[in-house]
C-alpha cells in the first residue's frame, strides 16, 4: 500500500488526517500496521454534536495504540468550498507544526470516480479527467492517498474484522448535493463507477506520458536559481511553460490554458503570479515581488481544554480552495 509512495523516514511517522468516518479510520487502522502514523482530527464546527464526534474517533484511534492531535476550527465562513479550503489549511499548518512532512488521505475509488465524473461535468481538461493523485505536493507537504485502488466496502468489511467502529457523516449522503446526488446514482447503477475508473485509468496513462515529456524538456532547458527563479535557454512548448510557471509561481493550482496560450510563445509579461522577462539570450521566470507566501506563525494556534494528546484551536479563514474535492477526509 505504501511502498509505491516512499521512500520513507526509517521510523515510519507518517501524519494522516481523520474524519472518523469508516474510509479514514480504516487508513490509519493500516498504517498503524504498518509503522508510525500521528492522527490529524479537524473539527469543523459546522453542524451540532462535532465536537463529541470527534473526540469519539480519538478514542477509537487511542484504543489501536493511534495518538491524536485535534485542530478545532470555528467561524467558517458559508459552503462546502470554504470549509475544505480552511480544513486542509488546518491539517498543513498542524503538520508543520508537528514537524511532520507526509499527510495521508482517505480517498478510495469511489472518490475518484466521484471526482472524475464531477470534473467531466464542470469541462475539465485532460489532467482534470485524471482524477486525483496518489502522490502530489501542496505547500511542502507530501500528500499520499494510498487506498485510490480500494472500494469502500472493503475498507468497511475490513473494520468490522478488526472491531474498530466509525461514524457516518449523514452529509455525504445528502442528495441536495452534487456529491450526496452522485452517490446514490452510483448505487442505483454501479456500472456508472466502473466507466468513470476505466476513463480515469486512462486518463491519468495520458496524463503520465505528458508530464514525462515536460520533465524532460525543463531538464534540457530551465536552471533554477538559488533564489528561486528560473533561467530558460530558448523557449518552452505550452505544457512545459505552464508547469515552470505553477512551479514559480507556488500557486496551488496551474496557470488557465488561456493564460499560457497568451504566453507562448515566450514573451515579457506578468501572469499567474510570476514575471517573465528578456535576460540574455534568454528567459528569467521569477515570483512577482508582491505576491506574499503564506505562512502561520505558532501564534497563530491557541491551546484549547486537553485531548489525546493535545489540541489546538484555529479561528476560520480564507483559504485556497483545494483539487481533492471529497467532503471528507
Amino acid at each position: 500500500m505504501m511502498r509505491p509512495l516512499g521512500p520513507f523516514a526509517a521510523d515510519r511517522r507518517v501524519a494522516v488526517a481523520v474524519s472518523g468516518g469508516a474510509d479514514s479510520m480504516a487508513l490509519a487502522w493500516l498504517l498503524a500496521q504498518w509503522g508510525r502514523p500521528h492522527a490529524i482530527l479537524v473539527d469543523h464546527g459546522l453542524r451540532p454534536g462535532s465536537d463529541a464526534e470527534v473526540t469519539e474517533a480519538a478514542d477509537r484511534l487511542a484504543a489501536f495504540g493511534v495518538p491524536a492531535t485535534v485542530v478545532t476550527l470555528r467561524d467558517l465562513r458559508p459552503g462546502a468550498a470554504a470549509a475544505r479550503a480552511a480544513r486542509y489549511d488546518a491539517l498543513t499548518a498542524t503538520c508543520a507544526r508537528l514537524g511532520q512532512v507526509e499527510l495521508c488521505l482517505g480517498h478510495h475509488a469511489r472518490d475518484q470516480a466521484e471526482t472524475v465524473l464531477m470534473r467531466r461535468d464542470r469541462g475539465s481538461g485532460p489532467a482534470g479527467l485524471a482524477g486525483m493523485s496518489a502522490l502530489s505536493v501542496r505547500r511542502g507537504m507530501r500528500l499520499l492517498r494510498p487506498l485510490l485502488a480500494v472500494e469502500p466496502a472493503r475498507l468497511r468489511t475490513m473494520l468490522q474484522m478488526a472491531g474498530v467502529g466509525w461514524c457516518d457523516d449523514p452529509g455525504n449522503d445528502d442528495p441536495a448535493t452534487v456529491r450526496g446526488g452522485m452517490r446514490q446514482a452510483f448505487r442505483r447503477d454501479p456500472n456508472l463507477a466502473i466507466a468513470a475508473q476505466d476513463s480515469q485509468a486512462k486518463a491519468a496513462l495520458d496524463r503520465w506520458a505528458v508530464d514525462r515529456a515536460v520533465a524532460r524538456e525543463l531538464a534540457a532547458t530551465v536552471t533554477i536559481a538559488p533564489g528561486g527563479s528560473a533561467e530558460v535557454r530558448g523557449t518552452l512548448s505550452a505544457p512545459a511553460l505552464s508547469a515552470l510557471i505553477w512551479t514559480v509561481s507556488g500557486r496551488p493550482y496551474p496557470p488557465s490554458p488561456a493564460l499560457v496560450a497568451r504566453a507562448t510563445p515566450m514573451r515579457a509579461q506578468t501572469l499567474h503570479g510570476v514575471q517573465i522577462a528578456r535576460a540574455g539570450p534568454g528567459w528569467r521566470v521569477m515570483r512577482e515581488p508582491a505576491v506574499p507566501e503564506r505562512r502561520f506563525p505558532a501564534g497563530h494556534f491557541e491551546p484549547a481544554r486537553p485531548i489525546c494528546p493535545t489540541e489546538f484551536v484555529m479561528p476560520g479563514h480564507d483559504g485556497d480552495a483545494d483539487c481533492a474535492p471529497a467532503p471528507h477526509v
